[in-house]
């Protein structure tokens, strides 16, 4: 979370560049491993070119091009691995000598202006023939919304919403609580950038399986990285707080599996709504089920699994996740309420003449 123009979708996009080139690392292009290029073995600077040729094409995929300048700094570590990139030189260094723990890409960047998507979909691939310019990102999700929808034609959001989507003959229709049917491009704007994005996010998350590893015989298990700009676009707070049970409940697993869901955000809602489901967690060891009365089980967040930052003015950021309470801060959460609060109060004040002690 954070004010406009703190860098929330920058760091988000380069998170998605790195992570995006890191997948890309095939096992001939390790350092640990010997290839050989026009009869001689390959250096540690062939690799750094190899590197730097990918991690510019993700970034143009990002749209991050134009950010990047000679003096940028860039660091990504976790416990697997460390990405540098220092003076336009990358570096990159493992663990494991076996680079497959690389290959956790980002499945699907849901951009804020996704409904631009929607008013075009079936035109995407016209658009793209013809050599148009579209953001890549952009076209990523519309390609992705017009599998979505050949795999599934209906998708039910009574519970969200309170509609339900269908596509037949070509058409994309959104069937209403009063039994009318509506093309998508009519509906609300809530609708046109919160259903299709649901669509693309619950098609991923339907391919948990195990697939077999391209670089081997040993299998991994598919870990949907997702990152979703804004996810509460032009919907109302109590729409707000159902979308992210959804998200939460679609996100979770049982049997290790490690999805992931990265969310950018202006609204307080959505982590007021996210503290909620790990209260829930924590009550829920207490009294499991008066717990599941107020929020059902399939809901409940564990607090361990959540980080949470807001992104400052100055280009820093502040953890605000309360490790002591395992909630997001309650301080750092809507401080606009509080400013708007103490001005009616003064407001008051004045009309009926109440000095403040």
């Amino acid at each position: 979370i954070g004010d406009q123009g703190t860098g929330k979708s920058t760091v988000a996009k380069v998170l998605a560049a790195v992570k995006m080139m890191l997948n890309e690392t095939s096992l001939a292009d390790s350092p640990h491993h010997h290839i050989m290029r026009e009869g001689k073995a390959a250096t540690e600077v062939d690799f750094k070119i190899i590197w730097q040729a990918d991690f510019t094409k993700w970034l143009d995929w990002t749209g991050l091009t134009n950010y990047v300048y000679p003096d940028s700094f860039i660091s990504f570590k976790n416990e697997e691995y460390s990405f540098l990139y220092d003076n336009g030189e990358i570096n990159i260094k493992s663990t494991d000598t076996d680079f497959d723990t690389l290959r956790t890409p980002v499945d699907m960047y849901i951009p804020a202006y996704r409904e631009v998507a929607i008013v075009l979909k079936d035109k995407l691939f016209a658009i793209l023939q013809a050599k148009a310019t579209l953001p890549d990102i952009l076209t990523r999700f519309g390609t992705g919304f017009l599998e979505a929808r050949a795999k599934k034609q209906q998708y039910d959001f009574q519970d969200i919403f309170g509609v339900t989507y269908r596509h037949s003959h070509g058409m994309d229709y959104i069937l209403l609580n009063d039994g009318k049917e509506i093309l998508i491009e009519d509906a609300s704007s809530a609708i046109k950038n919160g259903v299709p994005m649901l669509i693309v996010f619950d098609n991923l998350l339907m391919k948990r399986h195990v697939q077999e590893s391209p670089f081997g015989s040993t299998y991994f298990p598919y870990c949907p990285y997702l990152i979703i700009e804004e996810p509460e676009l032009n919907c109302f707070p109590e729409t707000q707080e159902k979308l992210i049970k959804h998200l939460i409940e679609q996100i979770k697993e049982e049997e290790g599996y490690k999805n992931r869901l990265l969310i950018t955000t202006h609204s307080p809602y959505i982590l007021t709504s996210l503290n909620n489901l790990m209260q829930a967690y924590h009550t829920g060891k207490i009294e499991p089920e008066k717990t599941n009365e107020v929020i059902p089980r399939q809901y409940w967040l564990n607090p361990d699994d959540v980080s949470a930052y807001m992104l400052l003015k100055d280009g820093t950021r502040k953890d605000i996740m309360n490790r002591e309470e395992y909630l997001i801060e309650a301080d750092e959460i809507d401080s606009v309420s509080r400013k708007l609060n103490k001005e009616f109060d003064d407001l008051l004040n004045i009309e009926f003449g109440v000095e403040e002690a």
